[in-house]
């Protein structure tokens, strides 16, 4: 079962010949799946890497907050039947603001040189009776967002006050079982990656 989707990714590589962009574009859509379009082909340096040369990189969590499952949206959206305080969310939201340490957001088990992050922006917003999280970082930890959500989705129901995220971000509750048990997998947008530099400015999120 699906459960990522990801929008305006960039990728690179290398051609044995030289293609006209948008010859490419066609070419490659032409074989491709349904579910995976090429929007747009640029040529680059060689020494261009996507991953590395992304200024920032935005997520999308949905919560479909009702009683019933929707037979639409049940494969990229997690049901939470108790109804949610979406001002206590944003509460919560707002405090992952900035450069923090999120060791208490993540996975263990992956080595990597620092679990400071800096998160530019972090909000939700409601959709009749869903719940979307958008959140804008320099990069995530391993099931960073994931673990984000289930902590502010506890908040919504009341059972933590939204100052728990301070919390976690200080130490002051160093066990990851705090945060909860992270979320379910059916609900990551990938919104894509903001690339500056010799190769322009471009947002890459919300391509359709």
């Amino acid at each position: 079962m699906r459960s990522f989707i990801a929008r305006g990714q960039v990728a690179a590589f290398n051609l044995p010949r030289d293609f006209d962009p948008a010859e490419l574009c066609r070419a490659l859509n032409s074989m491709l799946p349904a579910d995976i379009v090429i929007a747009a082909a640029a040529l680059a340096e060689d020494s261009f890497d996507p991953r590395r040369d992304a200024k920032s990189r935005v997520y999308e969590y949905h919560v479909l907050n009702r009683e019933r499952p929707s037979p639409f949206a049940y494969r990229y959206s997690w049901l939470v039947h108790e109804p949610l305080d979406l001002w206590r969310m944003n509460e919560a939201a707002r405090l992952f603001i900035g450069a923090h340490d999120l060791a208490a957001f993540r996975t263990l088990g992956t080595e990597m040189r620092t679990t400071v992050r800096r998160v530019d922006s972090s909000e939700w917003r409601r959709d009749v009776d869903e719940l979307i999280y958008r959140v804008e970082a320099s990069s995530f930890l391993r099931h960073q967002v994931r673990t984000m959500v289930m902590a502010m989705v506890e908040i919504g129901r009341g059972k933590f006050a939204p100052s728990l995220v301070g919390e976690l971000i200080s130490n002051l509750a160093k066990s990851r079982n705090s945060s909860g048990r992270g979320a379910g997998r059916r609900t990551f947008f990938d919104r894509g990656s903001l690339l500056t530099g010799e190769y322009g400015s471009a947002r890459l999120d919300g391509l359709d």
